[in-house]
């Protein structure tokens, strides 16, 4: 399946982008009135900007998102949603704000299999949520994020898994803004509406995901030369309490 890709590079799209996120993500389960969506974002100018800027599209009296998915080119913002979302949700219980995982492999990988790693498996796994995010949803939906991260600057000091995250997104983040180095890192994340249903699909495809690493895994981390993190979030209480999208 071919996907129409829309690349968000502006400064103000992006900014756009960051701050009407649910619209949007509204808008890419279908058409919806714009009245409605003009009621979600709270006033008819910040409408207009997104349109004058490319993010959405309409006619007739309806709003549709421009393809089927964005690509933002800016990173920033990585950092919080770990720190502020998945890691606090990792021990939270039924009274939490989200249900979050989080999965770390030190590998042994090929210079060839680093540089190959965005633009193969990622995406691969990408363009596979994407297939998912399209399946019909029967339940409320929340935002689900899954952040794919890799760096071939591997910490050799033991350390807990919400650290070695934490760590190996710095030095993805430093590898990423090295111009000599940025092939080898990676630093991605995909977003969209889940429902149940969507979820287990998108944990299966996540799990399918690391497994195909097995045979790459490395026997300690002084032995690794990549470390890879799948980071995931779904806003459980949002899906709980509310209808995001009808």
């Amino acid at each position: 399946m071919t996907l129409a890709t829309h690349q968000v590079t502006s400064e103000i799209a992006y900014d756009l982008m960051h701050e009407h996120l649910d619209t949007i993500l509204a808008l890419l389960q279908g058409p919806l009135p714009e009245a409605q969506v003009v009621e979600q974002l709270g006033s008819r100018r910040t409408l207009e900007r997104l349109v004058r800027h490319g993010l959405v599209t309409g006619d007739g009296g309806e709003l549709r998102a421009v393809a089927s998915v964005y690509h933002q080119m800016r990173q920033e913002g990585m950092l919080s949603f770990l720190e502020h979302y998945v890691l606090p949700d990792l021990t939270a219980g039924i009274d939490g704000d989200g249900l979050a995982e989080v999965q770390t492999c030190y590998l042994r990988l090929t210079p060839a299999a680093m540089t190959a790693l965005r633009g193969g498996r990622v995406q691969r796994l990408f363009d596979a949520l994407t297939r998912i995010s399209d399946q019909p949803a029967r339940g409320a939906l929340a935002r689900a994020t899954t952040m794919v991260f890799g760096t071939s600057r591997v910490s050799a000091e033991p350390l807990e898994p919400g650290e070695q995250a934490l760590t190996h997104l710095r030095h993805a983040a430093s590898q990423r803004a090295t111009p000599a180095e940025r092939d080898l890192a990676v630093l991605s994340q995909y977003v969209f509406l889940a429902d149940h249903d969507r979820l287990l699909l998108a944990r299966s495809a996540i799990a399918d995901f690391v497994a195909s690493f097995a045979s790459e895994s490395a026997s300690s981390n002084q032995e690794a030369n990549y470390h890879l993190t799948v980071a995931s979030h779904w806003r459980l209480r949002v899906a709980a309490e509310s209808e995001v999208v009808q």
